[in-house]
Order: C-alpha cells, then sequence, then structure tokens
C-alpha cells in the first residue's frame, strides 16, 4: 500500500510503482481528486480508480465520471464492513481484465502464427510443385527422345543418364515428402548399433567427391577431418540417421557454395560427446533468417524465382533427428562469407 499526500505525489508513485488501485479523496492540497484522475487516465489507465467524496460533491462525482473513469464512488463517512467489498471487487475486476488482455494477446499471436504458418505452407507446396514437374518433366521429355530410332550411340547414353538423375531428384524429393511426415506426426524413431565412424565418414567422403567431380566443382576443397586416427573408432548410435544429418549438412554446402571450401568431420568432446560439424564459404544465412531455417517450410528464399533448387526441408528433418539424439544444431553463418552447422551428441 503506498500513502501520498497530494496529486503530485500520487503521479510520482504511479510512475515509479505498478499499482493496481487508485483510491483519492476529492479535496486535496494544489489539485482535486477529479484533475488527479483526468491526468492519471491519459498517463496510467489500467488500474481502477475509486474517488472518496462528500454527500454534497455531487458535481465532483458526475465529473469524476465522466473525466475520470472512475470505477466507483465511496461517500464519506463510511464503515470498513461496506468499503472492504467495493474494493475486493475492483480488484477483482482489474484481475479479470488483466487476463483477458492476455488472453487475447495470446489468441492473436497464434492467429498470427496461423495465418503465417498457412502462407509458409501455400509456398511450400507450390514449390514442391514446381520441383516434382522438373525432373518429371526431364524424365518424360527425354524418355520420347529415346524413340529416335536415329539416335547415335553416345546421344542415347546421354538421354538415359539425364533421365537417370531427374528419377534420383524425383525420388530424393518423395523421400524428403515421407520423412517429414513420419517426424510431424512423432512416429520418427532412432535404432542404436555400434560402428566405425571413420568408415562411416570416409564413405561419405568419397561419395561427395565423386559427386564434386560429376557436378564439375573443381575450384571447391573439400576436407574431411577427424579427431582420432584410431581405424576402429567405434560408435553406438543410429549410423543410418547420422549419416542423413551429415548428407543433408553437406547436400546444402554444395549448393550454396560456388567457390572455396567445404569441411566436415567431428571432434572429440568428451569421452562421451563428439561434435559434427559441416562448415562452408557459400553465401552464407542473413541474422533475420537463422532462427528459422530449421523450422518446417522456411527457406531462405520461398520465391519461385530463387536461383537454387530444392524442396528446402532438409534442414528440419535434420534438426529433428538430432533432437532425437539429444542434440541441437547450431548454426553460426555470415552473409556472403559461409556457414558452420553443428551438433553433439553422446558417443
Amino acid at each position: 500500500v503506498f500513502i501520498a499526500e497530494s496529486g503530485e505525489e500520487g503521479l510520482e508513485l504511479l510512475q515509479n510503482n505498478e499499482i493496481d488501485l487508485i483510491i483519492t479523496d476529492q479535496r486535496m492540497p494544489k489539485m482535486t481528486g477529479v484533475q488527479f484522475l483526468e491526468k492519471v487516465i491519459k498517463r496510467f489507465p489500467e488500474p481502477n480508480r475509486i474517488l472518496l467524496t462528500a454527500y454534497t460533491d455531487f458535481d465532483a462525482i458526475t465529473q469524476a465520471v465522466n473525466k475520470g473513469k472512475i470505477f466507483q464512488f465511496i461517500q464519506k463517512p463510511w464503515k470498513k464492513h461496506e468499503i472492504k467489498p467495493v474494493l475486493d471487487y475492483a480488484i477483482e475486476i482489474l484481475y479479470l481484465k488483466k487476463e483477458n488482455q492476455h488472453l487475447n494477446k495470446e489468441l492473436r499471436e497464434a492467429l498470427n502464427r496461423a495465418n503465417e504458418s498457412e502462407k509458409l505452407k501455400t509456398a511450400f507446396l507450390a514449390n514442391l510443385s514446381h520441383e516434382i514437374r522438373t525432373p518429371l518433366n526431364g524424365i518424360v521429355g527425354f524418355s520420347g527422345l529415346l524413340e529416335d530410332e536415329d539416335l547415335t550411340h553416345k546421344e542415347r547414353c546421354n538421354f538415359i543418364k539425364t533421365i537417370n538423375t531427374n528419377v534420383e531428384n524425383l525420388l530424393s524429393i518423395i523421400n524428403d515428402i515421407i520423412e517429414i511426415s513420419i517426424i510431424e506426426t512423432g512416429k520418427l524413431k532412432l535404432s542404436k548399433e555400434t560402428f566405425n565412424l571413420n568408415e562411416l565418414f570416409d564413405e561419405i567422403y568419397h561419395t561427395f567427391k565423386e559427386e564434386q567431380v560429376e557436378k564439375i566443382k573443381d575450384n571447391i576443397n573439400f576436407k574431411l577431418i577427424k579427431n582420432s586416427d584410431d581405424t576402429n573408432f567405434q560408435m553406438t548410435s543410429d549410423k543410418v540417421r547420422l549419416k542423413q544429418v551429415i548428407k543433408y549438412l553437406l547436400d546444402n554446402a554444395f549448393k550454396f557454395t560456388e567457390k572455396g571450401e567445404i569441411q566436415f568431420g567431428y571432434e572429440i568432446i568428451t569421452h562421451e560427446q563428439i561434435n559434427f560439424f559441416v562448415k562452408d564459404t557459400g553465401i552464407g544465412i542473413s541474422p533475420e533468417n537463422q532462427k528459422n531455417i530449421f523450422k518446417s517450410f522456411q527457406q531462405e528464399d520461398n520465391s519461385l524465382a530463387r536461383q537454387y533448387t530444392g524442396v528446402g526441408i532438409g534442414l528440419t528433418i535434420s534438426a529433428n533427428i538430432v533432437e532425437l539424439f539429444g542434440g541441437k544444431i547450431e548454426v553460426e553463418s555470415q552473409k556472403n562469407k559461409g556457414s558452420n552447422f553443428s551438433f553433439i551428441i553422446f558417443k
């Protein structure tokens, strides 16, 4: 309970403290209760306001209602058993009003999130439709060209290679859609097996090295960094899912890096913890988008006219798998300088 001897002191108390209920007398030095309430309503509209006044202050009561927006007035003299229910009711009404405001705020935020999610889903589905049609058109188009009997052997082989590439791209899109569906329904589970971590990373390295040659990305220095020289370095985890996460991160690194360097590997933090990472010198991610790239249906650029192809749910899948491992993917990135994705899981 705060007590002020004048209206000026009352305004100062309101400025420096959180007040739920204001009770003011009409008769005060320097300013009346109504004048005080007029100032209060402009600067501190939240607290409920009660005016104490004598039987003869009917004009003051009218002004307090019209200008001070009082909750109630109490005529002097009053009795304790009469005033307490009024004060309790005023505070109860205030708390209900605050709770209602809080619920309205939560409702608006939920509505905004729902609208944003709907927009993202619409953009995602439009992009998905585009990404599916692209390989399908390639498959249908080049399959029709194969019917030409005048094709040379080299041309026929090139057409078949193009068809196979489009089939692989389409299969990758379908697999991603299935994966995100499993994740959204909470049915993704991990299995455990003991495997040689260095062998797994060597396998990943050679796979991407071959793809690097095929995509003619000779201006990228591709490195594997292993923290253990033990050729039989064992780890017990879900080998398939770990490989899947590293593959998604490397796919992104090669997609968004035209020159410079891509590194991936692991470092032993403790006897039980290993830090996995993928670093690149690619286009990077803007600070405002770094917190969104792991969300469903989110990409750095959601437009159909963007430069880089892909459905854009690889990071979402990766983040969910790493969470099942008990970790979290962290990203450090600067626009036009590159990105570093890392996560720690138990050995």
